[in-house]
């Protein structure tokens, strides 16, 4: 399972990775639109399955996105993503675990806490890593929070998404 769950990480990152390079404006760009999807993907595999097959999956995506990143983007953008990616996913692992044992019926508050804390931590470093010295600190803060925004509006938006595909693991 993990293998194939890794594949799909593999293809948010890797088009993610891509997308980033163009804006829609001074404040997002394209990469933002598809990459919460992958943080959605984390708190389903989590709620369903647990922390090691989260995990071991994210491990394998990023395994299986190092490649085709570094074919398709710059070498800084691929290092920052891959870098950020892992430890804002990893971080949202362990947040939302602490907040199921926590707050076992508060399905919609690991959702959004753990997925809030991970973007904020993958949207700084991601583009402070990929883009300082070719940019200055102002474009990158400002794209840094333009994509931020867009990650937590879509976090909200696909809550009840999260709540239907795990609900059906606990009614069948």
């Amino acid at each position: 399972m993990s293998v194939k769950i890794g594949l799909v990480y593999m293809v948010i990152v890797v088009l993610s990775n891509y997308l980033v390079q163009f804006r829609i404006n001074d404040w997002i760009t394209w990469g933002a639109i598809l990459f919460p999807i992958g943080f959605l993907l984390t708190d389903v595999i989590n709620e369903k399955y647990g922390e090691k097959i989260s995990i071991d999956s994210l491990r394998m995506g990023i395994l299986f996105a190092f490649i085709p990143t570094l074919i398709l983007v710059d070498y800084r953008i691929a290092v920052a993503s891959l870098i950020a990616y892992f430890i804002s996913q990893f971080v949202d692992i362990k947040v939302f675990v602490y907040l199921k044992q926590k707050y076992s019926n508060l399905w919609y508050l690991r959702n959004n806490v753990s997925t809030f804390i991970s973007q904020f931590i993958d949207s700084f470093l991601f583009f402070f890593i990929a883009f300082y010295g070719n940019m200055n600190l102002k474009t990158i803060f400002t794209l840094s929070l333009g994509t931020l925004g867009i990650k937590y509006l879509i976090a909200v938006l696909d809550t009840p998404i999260f709540y239907v595909l795990t609900q059906r693991k606990k009614n069948d």
